[in-house]
């Protein structure tokens, strides 16, 4: 599929997807949509590819939902239905994906595109960022798994605050309330996502791959269901070639060289 407004950048076991609609502060339009879907399907099948790195091009990170978008015009209920289930396709398509995506948000990351970086399992934040769930202010319903995402994240209350208001608030904010993980300098943002996006790149992918899923079955499970889950996924991890490979490095006092089987 020819991208016109994703850009991928490879660094060896790294892989930057970079939303690249600058001069709409990479809002997003159908166009957008599709090609994103596609590269966080096709990501799965990536043997290289061990982390992702998600962020935007120019200033901002994701203004949202494009207003040019058709179902912003369209009087047709089944056609918004239609188009608002692919950005939900979207959302499944990043939490499905079996490795870890860490979103730098370097800057507006609003609407719809605040709950694209919630649904990475790693958010650092420029400085200069700004969050915020303004879809109440034009009278619409959050979208893109927002209202899944942010009650786990900072509680119902606050949610419910967040979302009633559509207050547009700072990074440092979004971090007290747990919305992120931690706040650089602008300047500094992807040399410390980078920092960690290698640092994970070279951890054991099957361990990564299975932890990713259990975090996001226990908000469902009850603890008998997640005690379960661990054991089946503790037996998969005991039986790989990566253990092993731990195993003999830990007694070997050396860096372990996982493979991802």
């Amino acid at each position: 599929m020819e991208r016109k407004y994703v850009k991928i950048e490879n660094r060896d076991k790294v892989w930057i997807v970079s939303m690249n609609r600058p001069d709409a502060m990479n809002a997003l339009d159908m166009e957008i949509l599709e090609e994103m879907i596609e590269v966080f399907t096709s990501l799965e099948k990536e043997e290289q590819c061990r982390v992702v790195v998600l962020t935007g091009e120019g200033k901002s990170f994701c203004a949202g939902g494009d207003f040019g978008l058709p179902l912003f015009n369209s009087g047709n209920s089944n056609q918004v239905y239609v188009d608002m289930e692919r950005f939900g396709d979207l959302i499944l398509a990043m939490r499905n994906l079996s490795k870890p995506i860490i979103a730098a948000v370097n800057g507006a990351a609003v609407g719809a595109g605040m709950n694209v970086a919630l649904a990475c399992d790693i958010v650092i934040s420029s400085d200069k960022a700004k969050f915020g769930e303004v879809f109440s202010r034009i009278g619409v319903h959050p979208d893109c798994g927002g209202t899944y995402f942010l009650p786990r994240l900072v509680g119902t209350y606050k949610a419910c605050e967040l979302m009633f208001t559509g207050d547009v608030f700072s990074a440092q904010t979004a971090c007290e309330l747990g919305i992120v993980n931690r706040v650089v300098e602008n300047d500094e943002l992807m040399a410390e996502v980078n920092k960690l996006a290698d640092r994970l790149a070279q951890g054991p992918p099957v361990s990564f791959s299975l932890i990713k899923k259990s975090i996001y079955k226990g908000t469902e499970n009850d603890l008998a269901s997640q005690l379960r889950l661990e054991s089946l996924n503790q037996t998969i991890c005991m039986l790989s070639e990566d253990k092993a490979e731990g195993v003999a490095a830990f007694k070997e006092k050396r860096a372990p060289k996982f493979k991802g089987r």
